[in-house]
């Protein structure tokens, strides 16, 4: 079999969760600066360092809810990483596809036995989109059985399946 190495970055998209701390964080900051308003004649020399620091730690906090999922398969080793803001990653993921215990499109009824464990449930897909097709695995990480959804798309996909090991995943799962 010849190397591999494919890559695919998705966008999470906001949830109603997400934009309520986005409007939490202008409240916070719009209160704050009138709060230092209120208190100018005590602290005018330092007010203009206060305003700046208060806008600049918003905006801080406000790129950290811009969050990408990035999906690397190199031969046989699929690992996840998440980006906050365009600039900051993080390695959350990285196992070998061989190592997966079950795999499937999100929402099929096959193989729901291997899915019906306690394992923990890590969501790292775009959000709920019924356009998107969904896949989720079950795979140990850290030693802790873990139930991973992601969105691949077709080219990945079909460069993950021939890694899976037989039976791991339905027959009507094709490359």
């Amino acid at each position: 079999m010849k190397d591999v190495f494919k890559e695919q970055l998705v966008k999470r998209r906001p949830s109603m969760k997400t934009t309520m701390a986005k409007v939490g964080i202008v409240a916070a900051a719009i209160f704050l600066i009138l709060v230092f308003f209120m208190f100018a004649q005590f602290i005018a020399m330092f007010l203009p360092i206060l305003w700046v620091a208060t806008i600049f730690g918003a905006y801080i906090m406000f790129r950290r809810f811009d969050i990408e999922y990035e999906y690397i398969l190199t031969n046989n080793e699929l690992d996840i990483d998440i980006i906050y803001g365009k600039s900051r990653r993080k390695r959350i993921f990285s196992s070998s596809v061989r190592d997966f215990d079950a795999f499937r499109q999100v929402g099929s009824t096959e193989m729901q036995h291997s899915f019906s464990g306690g394992a923990t449930k890590a969501d790292y897909t775009g959000g709920i989109s019924p356009d998107i097709k969904q896949y989720e695995f079950i795979t140990t990480y850290k030693s802790k059985k873990m139930h991973i959804l992601f969105e691949p798309n077709q080219d990945l996909l079909s460069s993950i399946i021939p890694h899976l090991k037989r039976g791991t995943y339905p027959s009507s799962l094709k490359a």
